[in-house]
């Protein structure tokens, strides 16, 4: 159908054409005739046909001056309706262009909208990531802050080092929990020793070495807060 609709449409198209140049070619032929022959049509009564006199010759000159005079205003006519034709289609197609460009603008717009709220999105979920991470692991390091072996200790004393880096809002939660670690270690030491019981601490050490690191990590922490 669409095939059958396209052939008919090009075959309508031609039979303008054809029309339209057989109209000019008429109008040009007419125009021609009238000319020519114009005067004697017009006005055959007052003009002879043989042994023109001046007389005849003003009224010929006079009448073809004027079908001239009339064709080039019908030719300025049409030339003036081609132009404000042709103005027109420009001006359409300026505002074509021009609402094209609007909305292409727009569509940027909007998307760029939507690119910097997907940003913003992947922004508030990885730092959402990196605080449930933070917690994971700053609850891991609490319980093993409480375990009997001395490596798990200083690990967890570590891992809560890092934990106060990367997540400035835990670091105030944290140094309280390493100065209790540390108070609770001196408090433990000194009770020890008030009993005469045997001071499970390094050699090196007084109070161990996971008191040490965690001593280590409160001054550092407080030399650059």
């Amino acid at each position: 159908m669409a095939t059958i609709q396209r052939g008919q449409d090009a075959a309508m198209k031609w039979l303008k054409n054809v029309g339209l140049v057989i109209v000019a070619v008429a109008l040009i032929l007419g125009y021609g005739v009238l000319l020519w022959k114009g005067p004697w049509l017009l006005d055959g009564s007052h003009i002879r046909k043989r042994d023109l006199q001046p007389a005849d010759g003003v009224v010929i000159t006079g009448f073809r001056t004027m079908v001239v005079a009339v064709g080039a205003g019908i030719l300025a006519a049409f030339g003036l309706v081609y132009t404000h034709r042709n103005h027109t289609l420009a001006q359409n197609q300026f505002k074509h262009t021009q609402q094209q460009f609007e909305l292409a603008q727009r569509q940027f717009e909007q998307a760029q909208a939507q690119f910097e709220y997907q940003q913003q999105k992947d922004r508030e979920s990885a730092q959402t990531d990196r605080e449930a991470r933070a917690t994971e692991q700053y609850v891991t390091a609490v319980k093993l802050l409480a375990s009997k072996s001395d490596t798990e200790r200083l690990g967890a004393i570590y891992s809560l080092e890092r934990i106060m880096r990367d997540s400035p809002r835990d670091s105030e939660a944290i140094e309280m929990l390493l100065a209790t670690f540390t108070r609770e270690r001196e408090a433990q030491v000194e009770s020890d020793k008030d009993w005469d019981l045997p001071v499970s601490a390094a050699p090196e050490s007084t109070y161990g070495s996971d008191y040490d690191a965690a001593m280590h990590v409160l001054k550092e922490w407080r030399g650059t807060a």
